[in-house]
Formats: structure tokens, sequence, C-alpha cells
């Protein structure tokens, strides 16, 4: 059993070998084509440059360059990879400011929102004290009262109160302003999609 691994192992690293001297070769021989080290003239003339003539020197030249081109494209590559795990890290930091920031947000609006709330109560509730308020008093007293306040107001507070004293104080009321009021009045009382 020994045998079969330490076989295999051998045939593995000579398998290593063979491969790397052939690609070695492959490289080598691209290398000195691009070079021109294989120039063949079309025609009658001869070859320009011998195979066998290759320059050792050129060869080891041309390897050199290109090496050095891979490392300084290996340094390029590992200089943007730092640079984009800076972005990184920077846009890693601004995510989560702005995060913390729209929690910071969220947190004020529910506040807002709970305050508006309580306003919006006790605002609904005022409206209806003076809708009853105004539902016992005078017709002429309480057209008189609202000529002097806001449309939206006035709305709000006829719609509160009973139905036949809002139609005594709307007809009380200047004709052209009682109208509008009534048509307003419609558009908010309409169901939706009518």
């Amino acid at each position: 059993m020994a045998d079969c691994r330490g076989a295999s192992s051998i045939a593995a690293i000579l398998f290593i070998v063979v491969t790397a001297v052939m690609l070695f070769n492959v490289v080598f021989l691209i290398l000195a084509h691009q070079a021109g080290l294989f120039r063949v003239s079309v025609g009658p003339e001869k070859i320009a440059r011998p195979v066998t003539n290759l320059d050792a020197q050129e060869v080891v030249r041309l390897v050199e360059e290109q090496r050095a081109v891979i490392e300084q494209r290996r340094q390029e590559v590992e200089q943007e990879a730092a640079r984009l795990a800076d972005l990184k890290q920077q846009l890693d930091v601004e995510k989560n400011n702005l995060e913390a920031q729209r929690k910071k947000m969220n947190g004020l609006l529910e506040e807002l929102n709970g305050a508006f709330g309580k306003r919006d109560a006790a605002a609904e509730q005022r409206l209806l004290q003076m809708s009853k308020m105004y539902d016992t008093m005078k017709p002429d007293q309480v057209a008189a009262i609202f000529e002097k306040l806001d449309d939206a107001t006035v709305i709000d507070i006829l719609l509160k109160m009973k139905m036949k004293n809002s139609a005594r104080v709307l007809g009380k009321m200047k004709p052209a302003r009682a109208s509008m009021l009534s048509a307003h009045m419609r558009m908010i009382q309409q169901p939706a999609g009518r």
C-alpha cells in the first residue's frame, strides 16, 4: 500500500515537472516568435534569420522584460486592491452612520407622530365642545361669529354640529359663503370613489 502511494507521488511529481518544462518551452517559443527570431521571408529569399542562430541574451532580455511588466501589474493590482479595501471600509463607516441617523430620525418621527396624535385628539375634543356650544346658541349669533372665522374651522365645526342647527346657521350666513361652505362640506362627507 505504501509503495502505491510512493509511486503515485513520484508520478505526480514527474507529471508536474514535465508540464512545467513544456510550459516553459511554449512560453519561450512564443516570446521568441514575438521578438521576431523566427522571421521567414516569402518568396525566393531564404530565411532572414535561421532558427538555429537564436541569441540567448535576447531571449533572456525578453523574459526579464515580461517579468518586470508582470511584476509591475501585480503591484498595481495590489495597490488597487488596497485602495478598494479602504473605500469599502469608508463606505461601511458611512453606511453605519447613515443607519444610525435613520434610526434617530425614525425615533424623532415616532415622537412627533405621538405628539401630533395627542394634539389632534385634543383639537378634535375642543372642536366637539365648540360644536356643542354653538348648537345651544341662536343661529344669528353663530353666523355672525362664523363670518370672522376661517373656512376650514367653520367647516370642521359645522360638520360636528347637529345637522338641523348647521342648516339654520348656513341659512343666516351670506349666500355666497354659505354655498361655498356647503360645497366643501359635501366633498368632505362624500365617500372616496364617488
